[in-house]
């Protein structure tokens, strides 16, 4: 506007990059953390509309050679929704941060322990017996962990299992 350049963004909400994102995104998981993220993200959407329903006001103002009174109504937003779009992205971060647990799953074997850390668990379930088998030869790349695969009743889905033989190997223990 200042510089008297034609517009080129997006003026419709669905189109600019942080509607596209906006309107794709879809949160399923039901805890705590994605509940408020979704509310959060909700309380963005009429500030985000608004903003780009201006872009009509400012565009109009500026054929018309009121430059200053453009200014003014950019300004406005940007104290206005854009302000508060941006404390509700640091909230979210803040939301995110302050509600995200590290999860440790400690394997024992005797007198020793391991600990790891995973991201989420996805299930806990029975794994057949006769769908155990050794680690295929093409993914034996663990430098000589002995580690076992397997397939989950329900999906058939391949699975690693890491148990006392892989984590804590024989040769180790010396």
């Amino acid at each position: 506007m200042r510089e008297h350049r034609p517009f080129s963004l997006a003026r419709d909400p669905h189109k600019c990059k942080f509607g596209l994102w906006y309107d794709q995104y879809k949160c399923t998981e039901q805890t705590i953390q994605a509940s408020l993220f979704r509310m959060a993200l909700k309380n963005m959407d009429e500030p985000h509309r608004i903003i780009h329903a201006s872009a009509g006001e400012v565009l109009k103002k500026a054929e018309n050679g009121s430059y200053q009174e453009a200014l003014a109504i950019i300004e406005k937003r940007r104290n206005g929704e854009l302000a508060g779009m941006i404390k509700l992205f640091d909230e979210s971060r803040r939301i995110l941060q302050e509600t995200k647990r590290e999860i440790v799953m400690v394997i024992r074997n005797g007198s020793k322990q391991f600990a790891m850390s995973v991201d989420a668990v996805q299930a806990v379930e029975h794994i057949p017996g006769e769908t155990i088998e050794p680690m295929p030869a093409s993914l034996a790349g663990l430098g000589g962990v002995r580690c076992q695969v397997a397939q989950r009743a329900r999906t058939r889905q391949m699975v690693l299992l890491l148990g006392p033989d892989c984590l804590f190997p024989a040769r180790a223990a010396k």
